[in-house]
């Protein structure tokens, strides 16, 4: 989970998002358009949260149904094709949900399903991986603790909030994700959505294979070490690991937790990184 920074200036207009996407020589009269900023305006002050911001009933109907429609000229080929790669360059090649996955997809933070009004409009739709957009779904959240974190709205506070632990055995080398509870975050608001959050999209299993990786270069990197690195060098070169991904993506971000629980471990620090990567591939005791 991360923030994004979201300049509306740099992206086009949702009214004329909407335009450009309508099907056909379809356009908004002025009496649409000056409704559908009425929506854009709301969404702002609500921060996309949907807890907040009830479906604007006027537009379920033909025109909403083409709002949802408007949304295709994102794809390869259409009209909206650039507004879609600009969203996905926003990102820095990481999908802001779970920190690990390429955004290949865009999502409707609030989804065009239920709010026809924000199909196009550029701060409902966010480049998230595949996984996470298939995981999210439709829900908006109930109450304020369920609404689900927006990345251009919500501001994600720069301390650690993942507890990892680090799985050394004798044939598997691996760690658990969970959201820390003693995470020094003020806002209780704020905690509870990103718990929910960490919960709904499943981190642990959705960075499973990204954690591997990164467990498993590094633990190459200590078995070429010669003479074989000491418990105090090794838990070193992983401190510095963690600060350089800290410094990177954040102090929240999910590798610099690993690293530091790599750390702690006085198994993996004392020699644990020589499981082989042909061992980590078999089943765990």
């Amino acid at each position: 989970m991360r923030s994004v920074e979201f300049n509306a200036n740099d992206f086009m207009d949702g009214v004329e998002a909407t335009n450009t996407g309508l099907p056909g020589n379809q356009q908004l009269d002025p009496a649409e358009t000056a409704r559908l900023e009425a929506n854009f305006a709301a969404y702002l002050a609500a921060g996309g949260r949907g807890d907040l911001l009830a479906p604007d009933v006027h537009w379920d109907n033909r025109r909403g149904e083409a709002f949802i429609t408007a949304y295709r000229q994102t794809q390869k080929g259409g009209r909206l094709v650039d507004l879609r790669g600009q969203l996905k360059r926003l990102m820095a090649n990481r999908c802001p949900s779970c920190g690990g996955a390429r955004p290949g997809e865009l999502d409707h933070h609030l989804p065009k399903s239920g709010y026809q009004e924000f199909s196009v409009f550029p701060p409902n739709l966010v480049a998230c991986c595949g996984s996470c957009n298939r995981t999210k779904t439709a829900d908006v959240g109930a109450g304020a603790e369920e609404a689900f974190l927006h990345p251009y709205f919500d501001k994600v506070p720069p301390v650690p909030f993942i507890q990892v632990t680090v799985h050394v055995g004798e044939r598997h080398l691996r760690a658990t994700l969970a959201f820390d509870e003693a995470a020094a975050i003020e806002d209780e608001q704020l905690k509870a959505r990103m718990r929910h959050h960490f919960e709904t999209i499943d981190v642990d299993a959705q960075l499973e294979s990204e954690v591997g990786e990164l467990i498993g270069e590094a633990s190459a990197e200590f078995q070429e070490t010669q003479p074989p690195p000491s418990r105090d060098t090794v838990r070193d070169a992983l401190l510095k690991m963690a600060d350089r991904k800290a410094g990177y993506f954040g102090a929240g971000c999910w590798q610099a937790a690993v690293f530091r629980a790599m750390a702690q471990s006085d198994l993996y620090c004392d020699g644990g990184y020589r499981v082989t990567e042909e061992t980590m591939l078999e089943p765990a005791e």
